[in-house]
Parts: C-alpha cells; sequence; structure tokens
C-alpha cells in the first residue's frame, strides 16, 4: 500500500514533464512562425512606404493584425509552459515555499 501513492505520484510527474517538453517544443514553433512573420511584416511596410497604394497600405495592416495574434500566443504557450514547470516542480519537491513557481524560470 505504501507504494501505491508513491507511483501514482511518479505518472503524474511523468505525465507532466511529458505535457512540458511538448509545450516547450509547440513554443519554439511558434516563436520561428512569430519570427517569420515579423520578417513578412517589415517587407510589407516597406513596401506599403514606397508604392504608397491603398492596397498595399491595407496589406501591411494585414500583416500587422497577423503579427499581433502571433505574438498573443507566444505570450500564452510562454505563460503555459511556466505554468507546467512549476506544476513539475511542486510534484517533484511539494510545497517547498522557495519553489513557488513564480521564482522558476525554465527554458
Amino acid at each position: 500500500m505504501d507504494g501505491m501513492p508513491l507511483r501514482s505520484s511518479s505518472k503524474k510527474v511523468d505525465a507532466t514533464l511529458r505535457k512540458l517538453s511538448a509545450k516547450r517544443e509547440e513554443l519554439l514553433i511558434a516563436q520561428e512562425e512569430l519570427d517569420h512573420i515579423r520578417d513578412i511584416t517589415e517587407d510589407a511596410r516597406i513596401r506599403a512606404l514606397v508604392s504608397e497604394t491603398p492596397l498595399s497600405q491595407r496589406e501591411w495592416q494585414d500583416h500587422e493584425r497577423h503579427l499581433e495574434v502571433a505574438k498573443r500566443n507566444l505570450v500564452s504557450l510562454e505563460a503555459q509552459v511556466e505554468e507546467l514547470a512549476a506544476k513539475g516542480a511542486r510534484l517533484q519537491f511539494g510545497n517547498d515555499p522557495f519553489l513557488d513557481g513564480k521564482s522558476l524560470k525554465f527554458g
């Protein structure tokens, strides 16, 4: 009976660490996408300045909106990674007041 809670806890830690790993990978992909969208947006901005047409202005604005969505997605993913990292630390080390999740920075 004594091994049962430990095994359950170990499974929770393993599951949390797998989720954390997957979320970190998703975060890296989102960062690469954001960098790409930022480059495209900058190109559109320059085209809009040079051509001074309503169409180029709209294209630039569309890219700006897309960039803002990508930024919000990245911030959300970063928060999810930090939350999972804090949860993993709590599961591994217990509720140590020094490991409250706010002072932990992973990735």
